[in-house]
């Protein structure tokens, strides 16, 4: 059964279990086996320790990329708070020669130290080590922060060099950045769960693009609007935590008049700033496609493309963002160059299928090979409530949401090819399905058959019926 809020969370016993583990509010581990390149070595607790040290940890291959992204923005960070007692550290480990995977000049500010035995890597632990790859440790040796650059890391910061930190505060941040998803019938309590969160983070570009794409979920624009103008000049200043916050506001709602048009001015400022960081040069791409600004858009799939093939998830976005062009067939060597790039670099399976059939159905206009793609997919979802899943997950969790609504249209009217054996969820799956691929007529006949099944007790099915009957009434005759 679908479950629209997922929390993300580690159990205090089985993270405690773990050693030399970073917890939230505990001691920061000891650092063995560090050797450093530049810089003082930093140990945690001792009484020469910074106010604030930022240890940022490459020591993955697949971690190349994101450290070429950060280099511009924990630099920033470390040239503007050096005065007051922070200290960033770029902690790498050795590549297939043994050498070091040493930062470039964009680090030039930071400390750099080799993890020579791989024991580091405890300290974020195995799930945390692939989604965060920054901890912040005060001055008393304790751990104030875990996440990433533009995900609450300059208010983490912040808070840590005048006394301020909260660490139930930050807790409840970390655990409210790890959302999967949103439940339409718990949104007053996620609504409220973000505000506080964002009072304590204001300059978080996570948390600020969750609560623009809550509102923009809940069929809410006006209160998504007044959240963009409330967040937005708190953010432009972070390139880091303006891609986050574009990134889910663009996927959450991009239909939405002017918002498109609103973000590529501080989108293009920031990639100025920082324009090796992929994210945010993908998120600036997005935006232009959006805009539907056509020259601006091809000269940043030039700038953009060789950071974005480096990286099998940045491949498939790169895609992706391709066949949302205007004129996608223009882009399509492109998006096929990415996806077999993203193959070679062993991508998802699963993101990989979706993206395949995106770009054949919008670039090449090709809807054999789609449904080529979309056969052997189904091959490996015999039942049809794992296909209602698998659409429904395509369509609400946020790593997926707004990122292949056709794929989960094609899911859906599959589906819908067995429609007297549906039950009633599976008739409110393929609604959502029809709304989010601008069938809104389907999508009202499909949502008020989802009511009458067995869905009529709830508040969520009849709530989603009302926001599909308003679009069509607002849509052009």
């Amino acid at each position: 059964m679908k479950s629209w809020l997922v929390i993300l969370t580690v159990a205090a016993g089985a993270v405690l279990s773990l050693p030399a583990q970073a917890v939230l509010g505990q001691a920061a581990p000891p650092l063995p086996g560090l050797t450093w390149q530049r810089g003082a070595p930093v140990v945690p607790g001792d009484a020469a320790a910074p106010r604030a040290t930022v240890f940022a940890f490459y020591d993955t291959p697949h971690a190349a990329g994101a450290m070429v992204g950060d280099g511009a923005h924990l630099a920033t960070l470390q040239r503007d708070l050096a005065e007051r007692g922070v200290r960033v550290v770029a902690v790498v480990g050795r590549d297939e020669t043994d050498a070091p995977r040493l930062p470039d000049e964009d680090w030039s500010p930071c400390s750099v130290a080799v993890d020579t035995t791989g024991a580091t890597a405890t300290w974020l632990g195995d799930e945390l080590g692939r989604n965060w790859n920054v901890v912040v440790v005060d001055g008393l040796g304790r751990v104030a922060f875990l996440g990433r650059p533009g995900a609450g890391l300059a208010d983490a910061v912040q808070a840590t060099l005048s006394g301020a930190a909260d660490l139930a505060a930050e807790q409840h941040a970390f655990a409210l950045r790890r959302l999967v998803s949103f439940d339409d019938v718990a949104f007053e309590r996620v609504r409220d769960e973000l505000e506080a969160a964002s009072a304590y983070a204001p300059h978080d570009g996570v948390l600020a693009g969750m609560r623009y794409a809550l509102f923009a979920h809940h069929g809410d624009r006006a209160a998504a609007r007044a959240a963009l103008d409330r967040d937005l000049p708190k953010l432009v200043h972070d390139g880091a935590a303006l891609a986050w916050f574009a990134d889910l506001a663009l996927r959450a709602d991009a239909a939405a008049p002017n918002l498109a048009a609103t973000l590529c001015e501080p989108l293009a400022a920031a990639v100025a700033a920082a324009p090796r960081d992929v994210a945010l040069g993908l998120a600036n791409l997005r935006a232009l496609v959006l805009a539907q600004r056509g020259r601006d858009v091809g000269r940043q799939v030039m700038r953009v493309r060789k950071l974005a093939l480096a990286d099998a998830e940045a491949c498939l976005q790169f895609a992706e963002i391709l066949a949302q062009a205007e004129q996608p067939a223009i882009y399509a060597d492109l998006a096929n160059q990415a996806l077999q790039r993203a193959a070679a670099l062993e991508a998802s399976p699963r993101l990989l299928a979706a993206t395949r059939f995106v770009v054949a159905r919008r670039c090449a206009a090709d809807d054999r090979a789609a449904q080529n793609v979309l056969a052997e997919y189904l091959e490996r979802l015999q039942l049809r409530v794992s296909i209602n899943n698998d659409c429904w997950y395509f369509l609400t969790e946020l790593p997926t949401m707004g990122r292949y609504d056709v794929f989960a249209a094609a899911l859906a009217d599959r589906m819908l090819e067995q429609k007297e054996a549906m039950d009633y969820f599976e008739f409110d799956t393929a609604a959502l399905a029809m709304f989010r691929a601008g069938r809104l007529a389907d999508a009202v006949e499909l949502q008020q058959q989802a009511i009458d099944k067995g869905g009529k007790d709830d508040p969520a099915y009849r709530g989603r019926l009302s926001r599909y009957k308003a679009a069509v009434a607002a849509a052009p005759r």
